[in-house]
């Protein structure tokens, strides 16, 4: 039940941070479009996907680390082993950010000239670099109150440092009249600060932590032995996210891009409760190692159906409802997203349903090798198929290379992962496979009718609720997990309050 009680108490506190983020976000990008345009917007994307490499490229594995033995150090109350672990992650992170900086630094020049073939933009550069270097650390520390499974200071810091980038942002853009450039001094200037804070709440054994001791170079060897394979996992889900963008940038326009990456936010706002449960879960099931074939196979189940049906329950809503949102936030200028985004659901189902067998693999399993060879290969085909397909069809190209690329890594999933696939329970995933087929087919059908969105997404998720019912989706032991969630959730809730 303590387990339970921790990743509902997790739950709460990162899905109301990571939501409110998300508004902050979406709030900011409506901001900036309406000053600034279409095209500048797209100016500053082409800037993020550089600043979005620093948190990855920045850290050789030793987040992933964190949280894979941190926990289990905690657990066990050795506070020894827990200092070891946070001296040694913090050292390679220093490292890699003091490494990554001034090769950002240099390469402002050639990314901006040579690569997007805008000259321009090289002081928008040289300011993402040291945008950079201010996320990637607060990055860091997020990740390492993750790993302590400090859920509510986690969240506070991740709102505090989202409320300090917009509040910075107005007052630089709309306040001193500042250029472009002024939105990642912002946030450079929100990243450091969110890093002091977080030292300051820092639990005393961290401050007792940076006390001299042996072994600094043998538990770092051991942080990055384990996450280095993470750190290609996440190189590939940073291309992903942000391959695509790049080429967009140097072979397509501006005013393409934005659209392209204002759908692409709202994929990623549906991705919020996905990436919530991924993070709380992640350290719950690192405690499960060592557990029967007999005891997994229903956790596995069940997640995965979860995680199923919350894709196509989130999915079928937003195909609708997308419609007028964006039209009321961003204006006509922005009426593409519109069909950008529906493009791009078949990805965000995708990358949901994926969940369970990623945090299988690498937290019960330990089998981050495996994990590394098949996300190498996913990797290998979104490059292949972006560089194919967004040179000759531009924005089509992107939609259709990213799903596609995932799609095929599929195909070998039973081949690279036979001791995660052995847990699935095919019937029933196969039942589930086919109400979201339906789902799909209703969706289709209501756009066809062109009913108005609100009715037609209403009734798409009605339909699906009933279809749950019919087939018995949900059992007596879901039911009673997830009253077991909502209880942790209130009594989190309730304790907050009371502090």
């Amino acid at each position: 039940m303590s387990g339970i009680r921790t990743v509902s108490r997790g739950i709460v506190f990162k899905s109301l941070s990571t939501a409110l983020g998300g508004v902050l976000t979406l709030t900011l990008s409506v901001l900036l479009t309406r000053k600034f345009g279409r095209e500048a917007y797209g100016w500053l994307v082409m800037a993020y996907t550089v600043v979005n490499l620093a948190p990855v490229l920045t850290e050789a594995g030793v987040k992933g680390g964190l949280r894979r033995f941190l926990p289990v150090a905690l657990r066990d109350a050795d506070q020894v082993r827990a200092g070891a672990l946070l001296r040694a992650a913090t050292a390679v992170q220093l490292a890699g950010v003091a490494v990554f900086t001034p090769l950002m630094l240099l390469g402002a020049g050639p990314l901006s000239g040579a690569f997007f073939r805008r000259p321009e933009l090289h002081t928008l550069f040289l300011a993402g670099a040291v945008c950079a270097l201010g996320v990637a650390l607060m990055d860091y520390v997020l990740s390492v109150y993750q790993a302590m499974e400090r859920w509510a200071t986690e969240a506070a810091l991740s709102l505090a440092y989202l409320g300090l980038y917009l509040g910075l942002s107005l007052f630089v853009i709309w306040g001193l009249g500042a250029r472009l450039q002024g939105v990642l001094w912002a946030n450079a200037t929100a990243a450091v600060l969110t890093v002091g804070a977080g030292w300051a709440l820092a639990p005393q054994w961290v401050r007792l932590a940076w006390r001299p001791s042996p072994g600094l170079a043998v538990t770092g060897r051991e942080l990055m032995r384990f996450g280095m394979p993470l750190v290609v996992i996440n190189m590939n889900f940073l291309l992903l996210q942000w391959f695509d963008k790049a080429l967009l940038g140097r072979y397509s326009s501006a005013e393409n891009l934005a659209a392209f990456y204002i759908a692409f936010l709202f994929v990623n706002a549906l991705m919020v409760f996905v990436k919530v449960l991924v993070h709380v879960l992640m350290p719950y099931l690192a405690r499960l190692e060592g557990a029967s074939a007999a005891e997994l196979s229903p956790r596995f189940n069940r997640l995965s159906k979860w995680f199923l049906q919350l894709s196509v329950f989130a999915g079928a809503a937003a195909y609708f409802f997308i419609d007028p949102v964006i039209r009321a936030l961003y204006g006509p200028a922005f009426e593409p997203s519109i069909t950008m985004f529906r493009w791009m659901l078949p990805l965000f189902i995708m990358r949901t349903v994926y969940q369970p067998v990623g945090m299988f693999t690498v937290n019960v399993f330990g089998e981050t090798g495996v994990s590394l060879k098949l996300n190498m290969i996913t990797a290998t085909l979104v490059v292949v198929c972006n560089l194919i397909l967004i040179p000759r069809f531009g924005v089509p190209g992107a939609l259709a290379a990213n799903t596609l690329a995932y799609g095929l890594s599929f195909v070998v999933l039973p081949f690279g992962l036979p001791q995660v696939c052995r847990l699935l329970a095919l019937k029933g995933w196969l039942r589930e496979a086919a109400s979201a087929a339906g789902v799909t087919a209703l969706c289709l059908l209501a756009a066809w009718q062109a009913w108005p969105p609100v009715v037609s997404g209403v009734a798409v998720l009605a339909a699906y609720a009933a279809l749950l019912g019919l087939t018995r989706a949900w059992r007596r032991e879901d039911w009673d997990l997830f009253r077991q969630v909502l209880s942790g959730m209130r009594q989190a809730l309730a304790v907050r309050g009371a502090a």
